[in-house]
This record gives structure tokens, C-alpha cells and sequence, in this order.
């Protein structure tokens, strides 16, 4: 059996893992099959795993580690099982009422193909189907994520804008509206663009009226694909989890 330990001075060592656990500062699940694979994903903080040798290795928030059973080597996985995610879904009131989970699906989200600058990564609680009424955008509902999307900020007009696959309509931030990552893009409007995207996990402010930032997570925003094939403009998102920091 491995152990897994927090760092030396920091928290608690567990020895025989049977689920998720929670330390001071640290928050990380842990998951062993019936085979005996072993698997870590932290979601705050950072953890040490130690294999049947002795040999050590450092896991930090937002990262995914897993033991094949007769193995000793930790080696980097994307995700855990889903079983281990509803796990913490119906525990995250005990674990931490602010962490959000992905669905297991990547998620396709639209853009807008020729826009050159900056434009944001969006969480919104409620449904984006119930608040949006465009009938463009109604109709890819079974496309296109239901709670994320890239969304532009009118500097001309003040507003926000969201695209709705044909044009960008007017978009009203809620209160509850988290901004994730902002996009640069840049090029010709024609052709293709290079986007660099900086995600706001471990800060916490304010976009144009939109709270911003979250604590941590293993968000993975991935442009000019959807549905697993290139289309430039729109984009993937890919994760298991972020956590919205406190009020």
C-alpha cells in the first residue's frame, strides 16, 4: 500500500487511503480500486506520495497522479474515475461548498471567428439556455455548454456580448457570473489567430462589473477546436474542477 503524505510539518500522513480527506490548508481525495490501483487529485494545497521504495514525489493543486496495483511508480493522469467525482459532488458541502465540478464531457463553446483582442472565459450557475433568449443560440443547445462561454466586452458601447454562433448578441452579467480566464487574440481578422490565455486561479477581482478569479482548479481552455476537430474561433474546455473563492 502507498502512503500519502502532506509536507513535513504541514498536516497528517494517511496510510491506508479509503476516500477523500480533508487537512488544514489542504484539500485532496484519494481513490484505490478493487484491483489496488491507487490514485490522488489534489484540489488545494499540495501533497506528497510516497511509493513501496521509499521514493518520493511532490502533487500540487490541480494535479492528478495514479499507482497501477502492482506498480510503483506515481505517474500523471488527466482525471480520476467518475464514481470518485460524485463522490465529492454529494459530499462538497462537508469537503467545500465552493468547488464547482466539470461535466465529464469536454465542453464545446463558440466564439467569434474574426475578433482580434481580448475576450473571457465565463461561469454562470444558472443555466445560459434559460437566460438567453436568441434563437441562433437556442438552437445549438445541443452543441454548446450550458453554464460556460466566451464572452466580449463592448468598449464602443459598454456592454457585454456574447456570440450566438451567427453574431454577438447583448449579454447581461448576473450576480453569480464568474470570469475564469482572459483570451488574447491577435492577427489577421481573416485568417488564423494566436491566443494566449491567462487563467485567474489565486485572484479575485472585478471585469467590468464581473467578479473574476477563483482559487484553484485544472481548468484547460482549448481554442479553434470543437467537438474534437479544428474550427477556428471556437473552443474546448477540458478540467474536472475549480474552486470560487469565498464571499
Amino acid at each position: 500500500m502507498a502512503k500519502v503524505t502532506t509536507p513535513k510539518g504541514k498536516g497528517f500522513t494517511v496510510r491506508t487511503p479509503g476516500g477523500p480527506v480533508r487537512d488544514i490548508g489542504t484539500l485532496f481525495g484519494v481513490e484505490i480500486d478493487n484491483a489496488g490501483t491507487s490514485g490522488v487529485q489534489v484540489f488545494k494545497g499540495e501533497v506528497e506520495l510516497a511509493d513501496s521504495r521509499g521514493v518520493t514525489v511532490k502533487l500540487i493543486e490541480g494535479n492528478t497522479m495514479q499507482r497501477a496495483a502492482g506498480k510503483d511508480q506515481w505517474l500523471s493522469e488527466s482525471r480520476l474515475s467518475r464514481k470518485f467525482y460524485s463522490v465529492i459532488q454529494q459530499n462538497k458541502q462537508a469537503l467545500t461548498p465552493n468547488i464547482v465540478l466539470l461535466p465529464e464531457q469536454v465542453q464545446n463553446i463558440f466564439g467569434a471567428d474574426e475578433h482580434v483582442g481580448k475576450s473571457y472565459l465565463l461561469y454562470s450557475p444558472t443555466s445560459l439556455f434559460d437566460r438567453i433568449q436568441d434563437a441562433n443560440f437556442l438552437s445549438a443547445r445541443a452543441e454548446i455548454s450550458p453554464h460556460y462561454a466566451v464572452v466580449y466586452f463592448n468598449e464602443t458601447t459598454a456592454e457585454w456580448e456574447l456570440p450566438s454562433n451567427e453574431s454577438l448578441i447583448p449579454f447581461t452579467p448576473a450576480a453569480t457570473d464568474l470570469v475564469l480566464a482572459l483570451i488574447e487574440s491577435s492577427g489577421p481578422p481573416k485568417g488564423p489567430k494566436k491566443r494566449e490565455i491567462t487563467y485567474f486561479s489565486g485572484t479575485q477581482d472585478h471585469i467590468h462589473g464581473i467578479a473574476s478569479g477563483y482559487q484553484s482548479g485544472d481548468l484547460q481552455l482549448i481554442p479553434d477546436r470543437f467537438r474534437g476537430e479544428v474550427n477556428l474561433g471556437e473552443y474546448m474546455l477540458d478540467g474536472t474542477y475549480f474552486i470560487r473563492n469565498s464571499e
